[in-house]
Formats: C-alpha cells, structure tokens, sequence
C-alpha cells in the first residue's frame, strides 16, 4: 500500500513539474544571472518576473506556441517563440540605449526594424513623467503628433494635419465613437490603467477601416499582475497652474488561469493661470473614471472583458455671441472651480470581450464591443440643453492568422459596426440628424519575411449604409 502511495506522489510531482518551465536569464557571457528581468507573456497579457537567480516559472497550457516579451534595464530587448521544452535559456546583451522596441498592434507582433510600416509606440509611464493634464498633452510628447484643444478639459489628437474623422482610436482593439468630428469634443480617454500607446502615421485604411486616413492612435492597456499575486497602486497628483488634484488607485490580482483590474480616479481642475496671472475664463473641468477587466484562459484559448467608464464636465473658455470679440473679456482676475454656463458634459461607455483561439500554425481572434457616447451641452439656458445627442455603436472584429511556412504568413477577417445617434427632444438645437450607420469590411494582408526583408500587402472592401430619419427642412443648424 505504501508502495502505491509513494508511486502515485511522484507521478503528481512528475506531473506539476512537467507543467512548468523554468526561464534562466543571463546575461552574454552567460556567467551572470539577471535579477528583476521582466518577461511579457502576449498571449496570457501576463507578466513574470526572474529572481535572484535570474529565472522564473512559466505554467504553459495547451497553446501551440507563446511569445515572449523579455525587457531589462540596460540590456537589449529580445522576442523569442516558446513551444516545447522544460527549459528556456535566454541570454542578454548589454546596451546603454535600446533601439529595439517591441511593438504590439491589432495585427502582429513585430519589432520596429521588421515591420514594414512605422509605428511609434511609447510607455505612458515615459509620457507622463511631468504630470500632464489630460491624454491630448500626453500625445502630444510623441514627435509628429499635435494636439488640437479648447480648454483644458477639451482635446484631440492631430497627425500630419489631420484630426477627428481622419483618425481611428482604438483601445485594445475596440474603435472608440464619440462625435470626434466636432472641433469642441474631446476624446474621452484618460490615461487610467493604459500601459502603452501607439501610433501609426499615414494612411492605414488596410488594416483599421477606410476612416483612418491621418493615423490610427492605439491604446493598450497595462499588463495584468503576476500569476498568484497582487498589486496595489495608490497616486495622486497636484497642479499648481490650476490648482488641481488627480487621485488614482489600482487593483490587480491572478491567480493561475484568470486575473483582475479595477481601477479609478478623479481629477479636479480649476481655471488655468495664464502668464499675464489673469485666468482664462471657464477653463475649469473635472473628470471620474471607472475601470474593470477581467481576463481567463482554457486549455487552447484566452477571454477577456472590459469595461469603463468616463464621464467629465467641462466649461467653454472664449464663448461668446458678440460680433466683435474682446479678448480681454475671456481673462478675469479671480479663479473659479464651480462650473458654469456654457458647459459640457460627457458621459462614455466602453464594454468590450476579446477571445482567442490557438491552434497549430492558426489563430482565432473574435472582439465583439459596446460603446456609448453622450453629450450634453447648456448654452443659456440652465433647464434646456442646446445639444443634447448619444451615440451608441455595436462593433465586430473577426480575425484569423495563418503561418504557412516558414516565411509567409496571412491575417484575414471581416469587421462591423451598427451605429445609431439620437437627439434629446428637449434641446433647443440639432448638429446632426437623427441617424443608423452600417459599416462592414472584409480584409486580408500578406506578410513575407526572408533573412532581413520583410514585404506586406493585402486587400481590403468596405461598404457604409447611412440612413437619416428626418429631413433638414426643421431646427438642424
């Protein structure tokens, strides 16, 4: 019986032990363990990280293959493919500067000096080292990218001239709607739990939709914690120029198949202080975010949901309805925190469920999302709205990834949206009728790499139904 016993803990052990494997990080003389080495498991949106003895434990599913991130202060960065194995070795090189950044986009994976077009992608821990008030200054950091803004509380991206419907916003893939193509909108985002983002300059209509003619501007969100652990971050930021507070705190925890975020934050802005110490007049805003996401993985396949929520008051500075503008009038002596008339409010939601199916040499990724936008807006009047307008959109991704070979490999599929905008009956002004979009679009690209070449191209077809529900012919302004 004992003999039993003893036999079926070692086939346990042999099990649990064939379950993981072991990442052993050196440097390049392969003498020197590395401490604190961070490992990115793509597939997983998981972090590890080596111990004192430079390695770390990986617990592989069914999954044909992984990729892996792997990043160290002061060492190049290295992408490598695992498959099989009980033992991953992975050696280092040394480097003042790494000039080889990772770059994770809707399609591949690839670093920048293989990819064939150009994406510029940068940490919002690097972007926001000075405490920048909304994300349109946090873009602005990247070279080539602008910021259009009306206020403080107000701002959108602008690349190579071009800005609102010229540009796609996606955040871990999920367009983001929300009448960008009004000059006083802002683009509600905030940088609460974004990890990173990227940009891609130029024409990208084959990869994101024929709207993305400027750029396409790539939101994605921080990593998970590490597996069966948690991590608590509290921060909170003061702005003297408009005496205002930003208070933050985070939440993640995994365990060994799932893993969890919740997140949110508030910020409070007074009216900006401009150079002359007079105050630009109902610059002030304030902005609270909620933030959830809940991710698991089965024996070939990965889930996540997310979901937010943003919702921001904002004053309009320089609003006026004479016909000869004093600019004097927009600069008072005292600065105010209250809202008051004209102001906006906005209110986003963002729901999303990512899936993925790994099989051999194939992928399987199926992103389904809602989102909603509403803008009110008071012009004169505190009881009627002059604007009034929400914009819900049902959206569809469906992509598949095949390797044939060693070199070639395709990503195809088919994307959608259903959009719908109303307007309140109670606001005194119409922008845009009321309406139903269809947007659907079939796609394939073709990438081929061979030693240092790399080659891409594909097809793609798009199709837009819009339908307007009443004619011009009353209040639309």
């Amino acid at each position: 019986m004992l003999r039993k016993l003893l036999l079926l803990l070692s086939l346990f052990l042999f099990v649990s032990l064939k379950a993981q494997v072991i990442i052993e990080v050196k440097d390049s003389s392969e003498t020197t363990p590395l401490k604190n080495v961070q490992i990115f498991v793509v597939e997983l949106d998981q972090i590890l990280y080596t111990n004192s003895s430079g390695k770390a434990l990986f617990s592989p599913g069914k999954i044909s293959e992984y990729q892996l991130r792997i990043s160290a202060s002061g060492y190049e960065g290295k992408v490598i493919t695992y498959k099989e194995g009980n033992l991953i070795k992975i050696n280092l090189l040394q480097s003042h500067i790494d000039l080889h950044e990772v770059t994770l986009s809707g399609t591949t994976s690839q670093r920048q000096d293989q990819n064939p077009f150009h994406i510029e992608s940068r940490k919002i821990s690097e972007l926001s080292l000075h405490a920048p008030i909304n994300m349109g200054e946090i873009l602005a950091k990247i070279p080539g990218v602008y910021q259009s803004s009306l206020g403080n509380g107000i701002s959108k991206p602008v690349i190579r001239g071009m800005q609102g419907m010229r540009i796609v916003s996606l955040v871990n893939g999920l367009r983001i709607e929300g009448q960008q193509w009004g000059g006083d909108h802002g683009m509600g985002m905030a940088e609460l739990g974004i990890g990173s983002v990227e940009v891609i300059k130029g024409p990208s209509s084959l990869l994101y939709g024929a709207d993305a003619l400027g750029g396409v501007i790539y939101y994605n969100d921080a990593p998970f914690a590490s597996a069966k652990s948690y991590d608590i971050q509290l921060q909170s930021l003061f702005n003297s120029n408009t005496m205002g507070t930003v208070n933050r705190a985070i939440l993640k925890t995994s365990g060994q198949k799932w893993r969890l975020m919740v997140a949110g934050s508030y910020a409070n802005h007074a009216d900006f202080k401009l150079p002359n110490k007079l105050f630009a007049k109902n610059s002030r805003f304030d902005e609270s975010v909620l933030k959830a996401a809940f991710s698991f993985n089965a024996k070939r396949s990965v889930h996540h949901f997310r979901y937010t929520y943003n919702r921001t008051i904002t004053g309009i500075p320089g609003h006026t309805h004479d016909s000869i503008v004093d600019f004097s009038s927009f600069q008072v002596p005292d600065q105010k925190r209250k809202y008051e008339l004209p102001a906006q409010f906005f209110s986003n939601h963002y729901f999303s469920n990512e899936n993925k199916w790994y099989f051999k040499n194939n992928e399987l990724i199926a992103l389904f999302g809602l989102t909603s936008n509403q803008l009110i807006e008071y012009d004169e009047k505190v009881t009627i709205p002059s604007l009034s307008m929400t914009l819900n959109n049902l959206l569809y991704t469906i992509k598949w990834s095949k390797k044939w070979g060693k070199h070639l490999k395709s990503v195809s599929g088919i994307q959608g949206m259903a959009q719908t905008n109303r307007n309140a009956t109670n606001a005194s002004d119409t922008l845009i009728p009321n309406s139903n979009t269809i947007d659907n679009g079939v796609f394939s690209t073709w990438i081929f790499e061979q030693s240092k070449w790399n080659f891409q191209g594909g097809v793609r077809y798009d199709i837009r139904s819009l339908n307007s529900l009443h004619s011009f012919n009353d209040n639309t302004s």
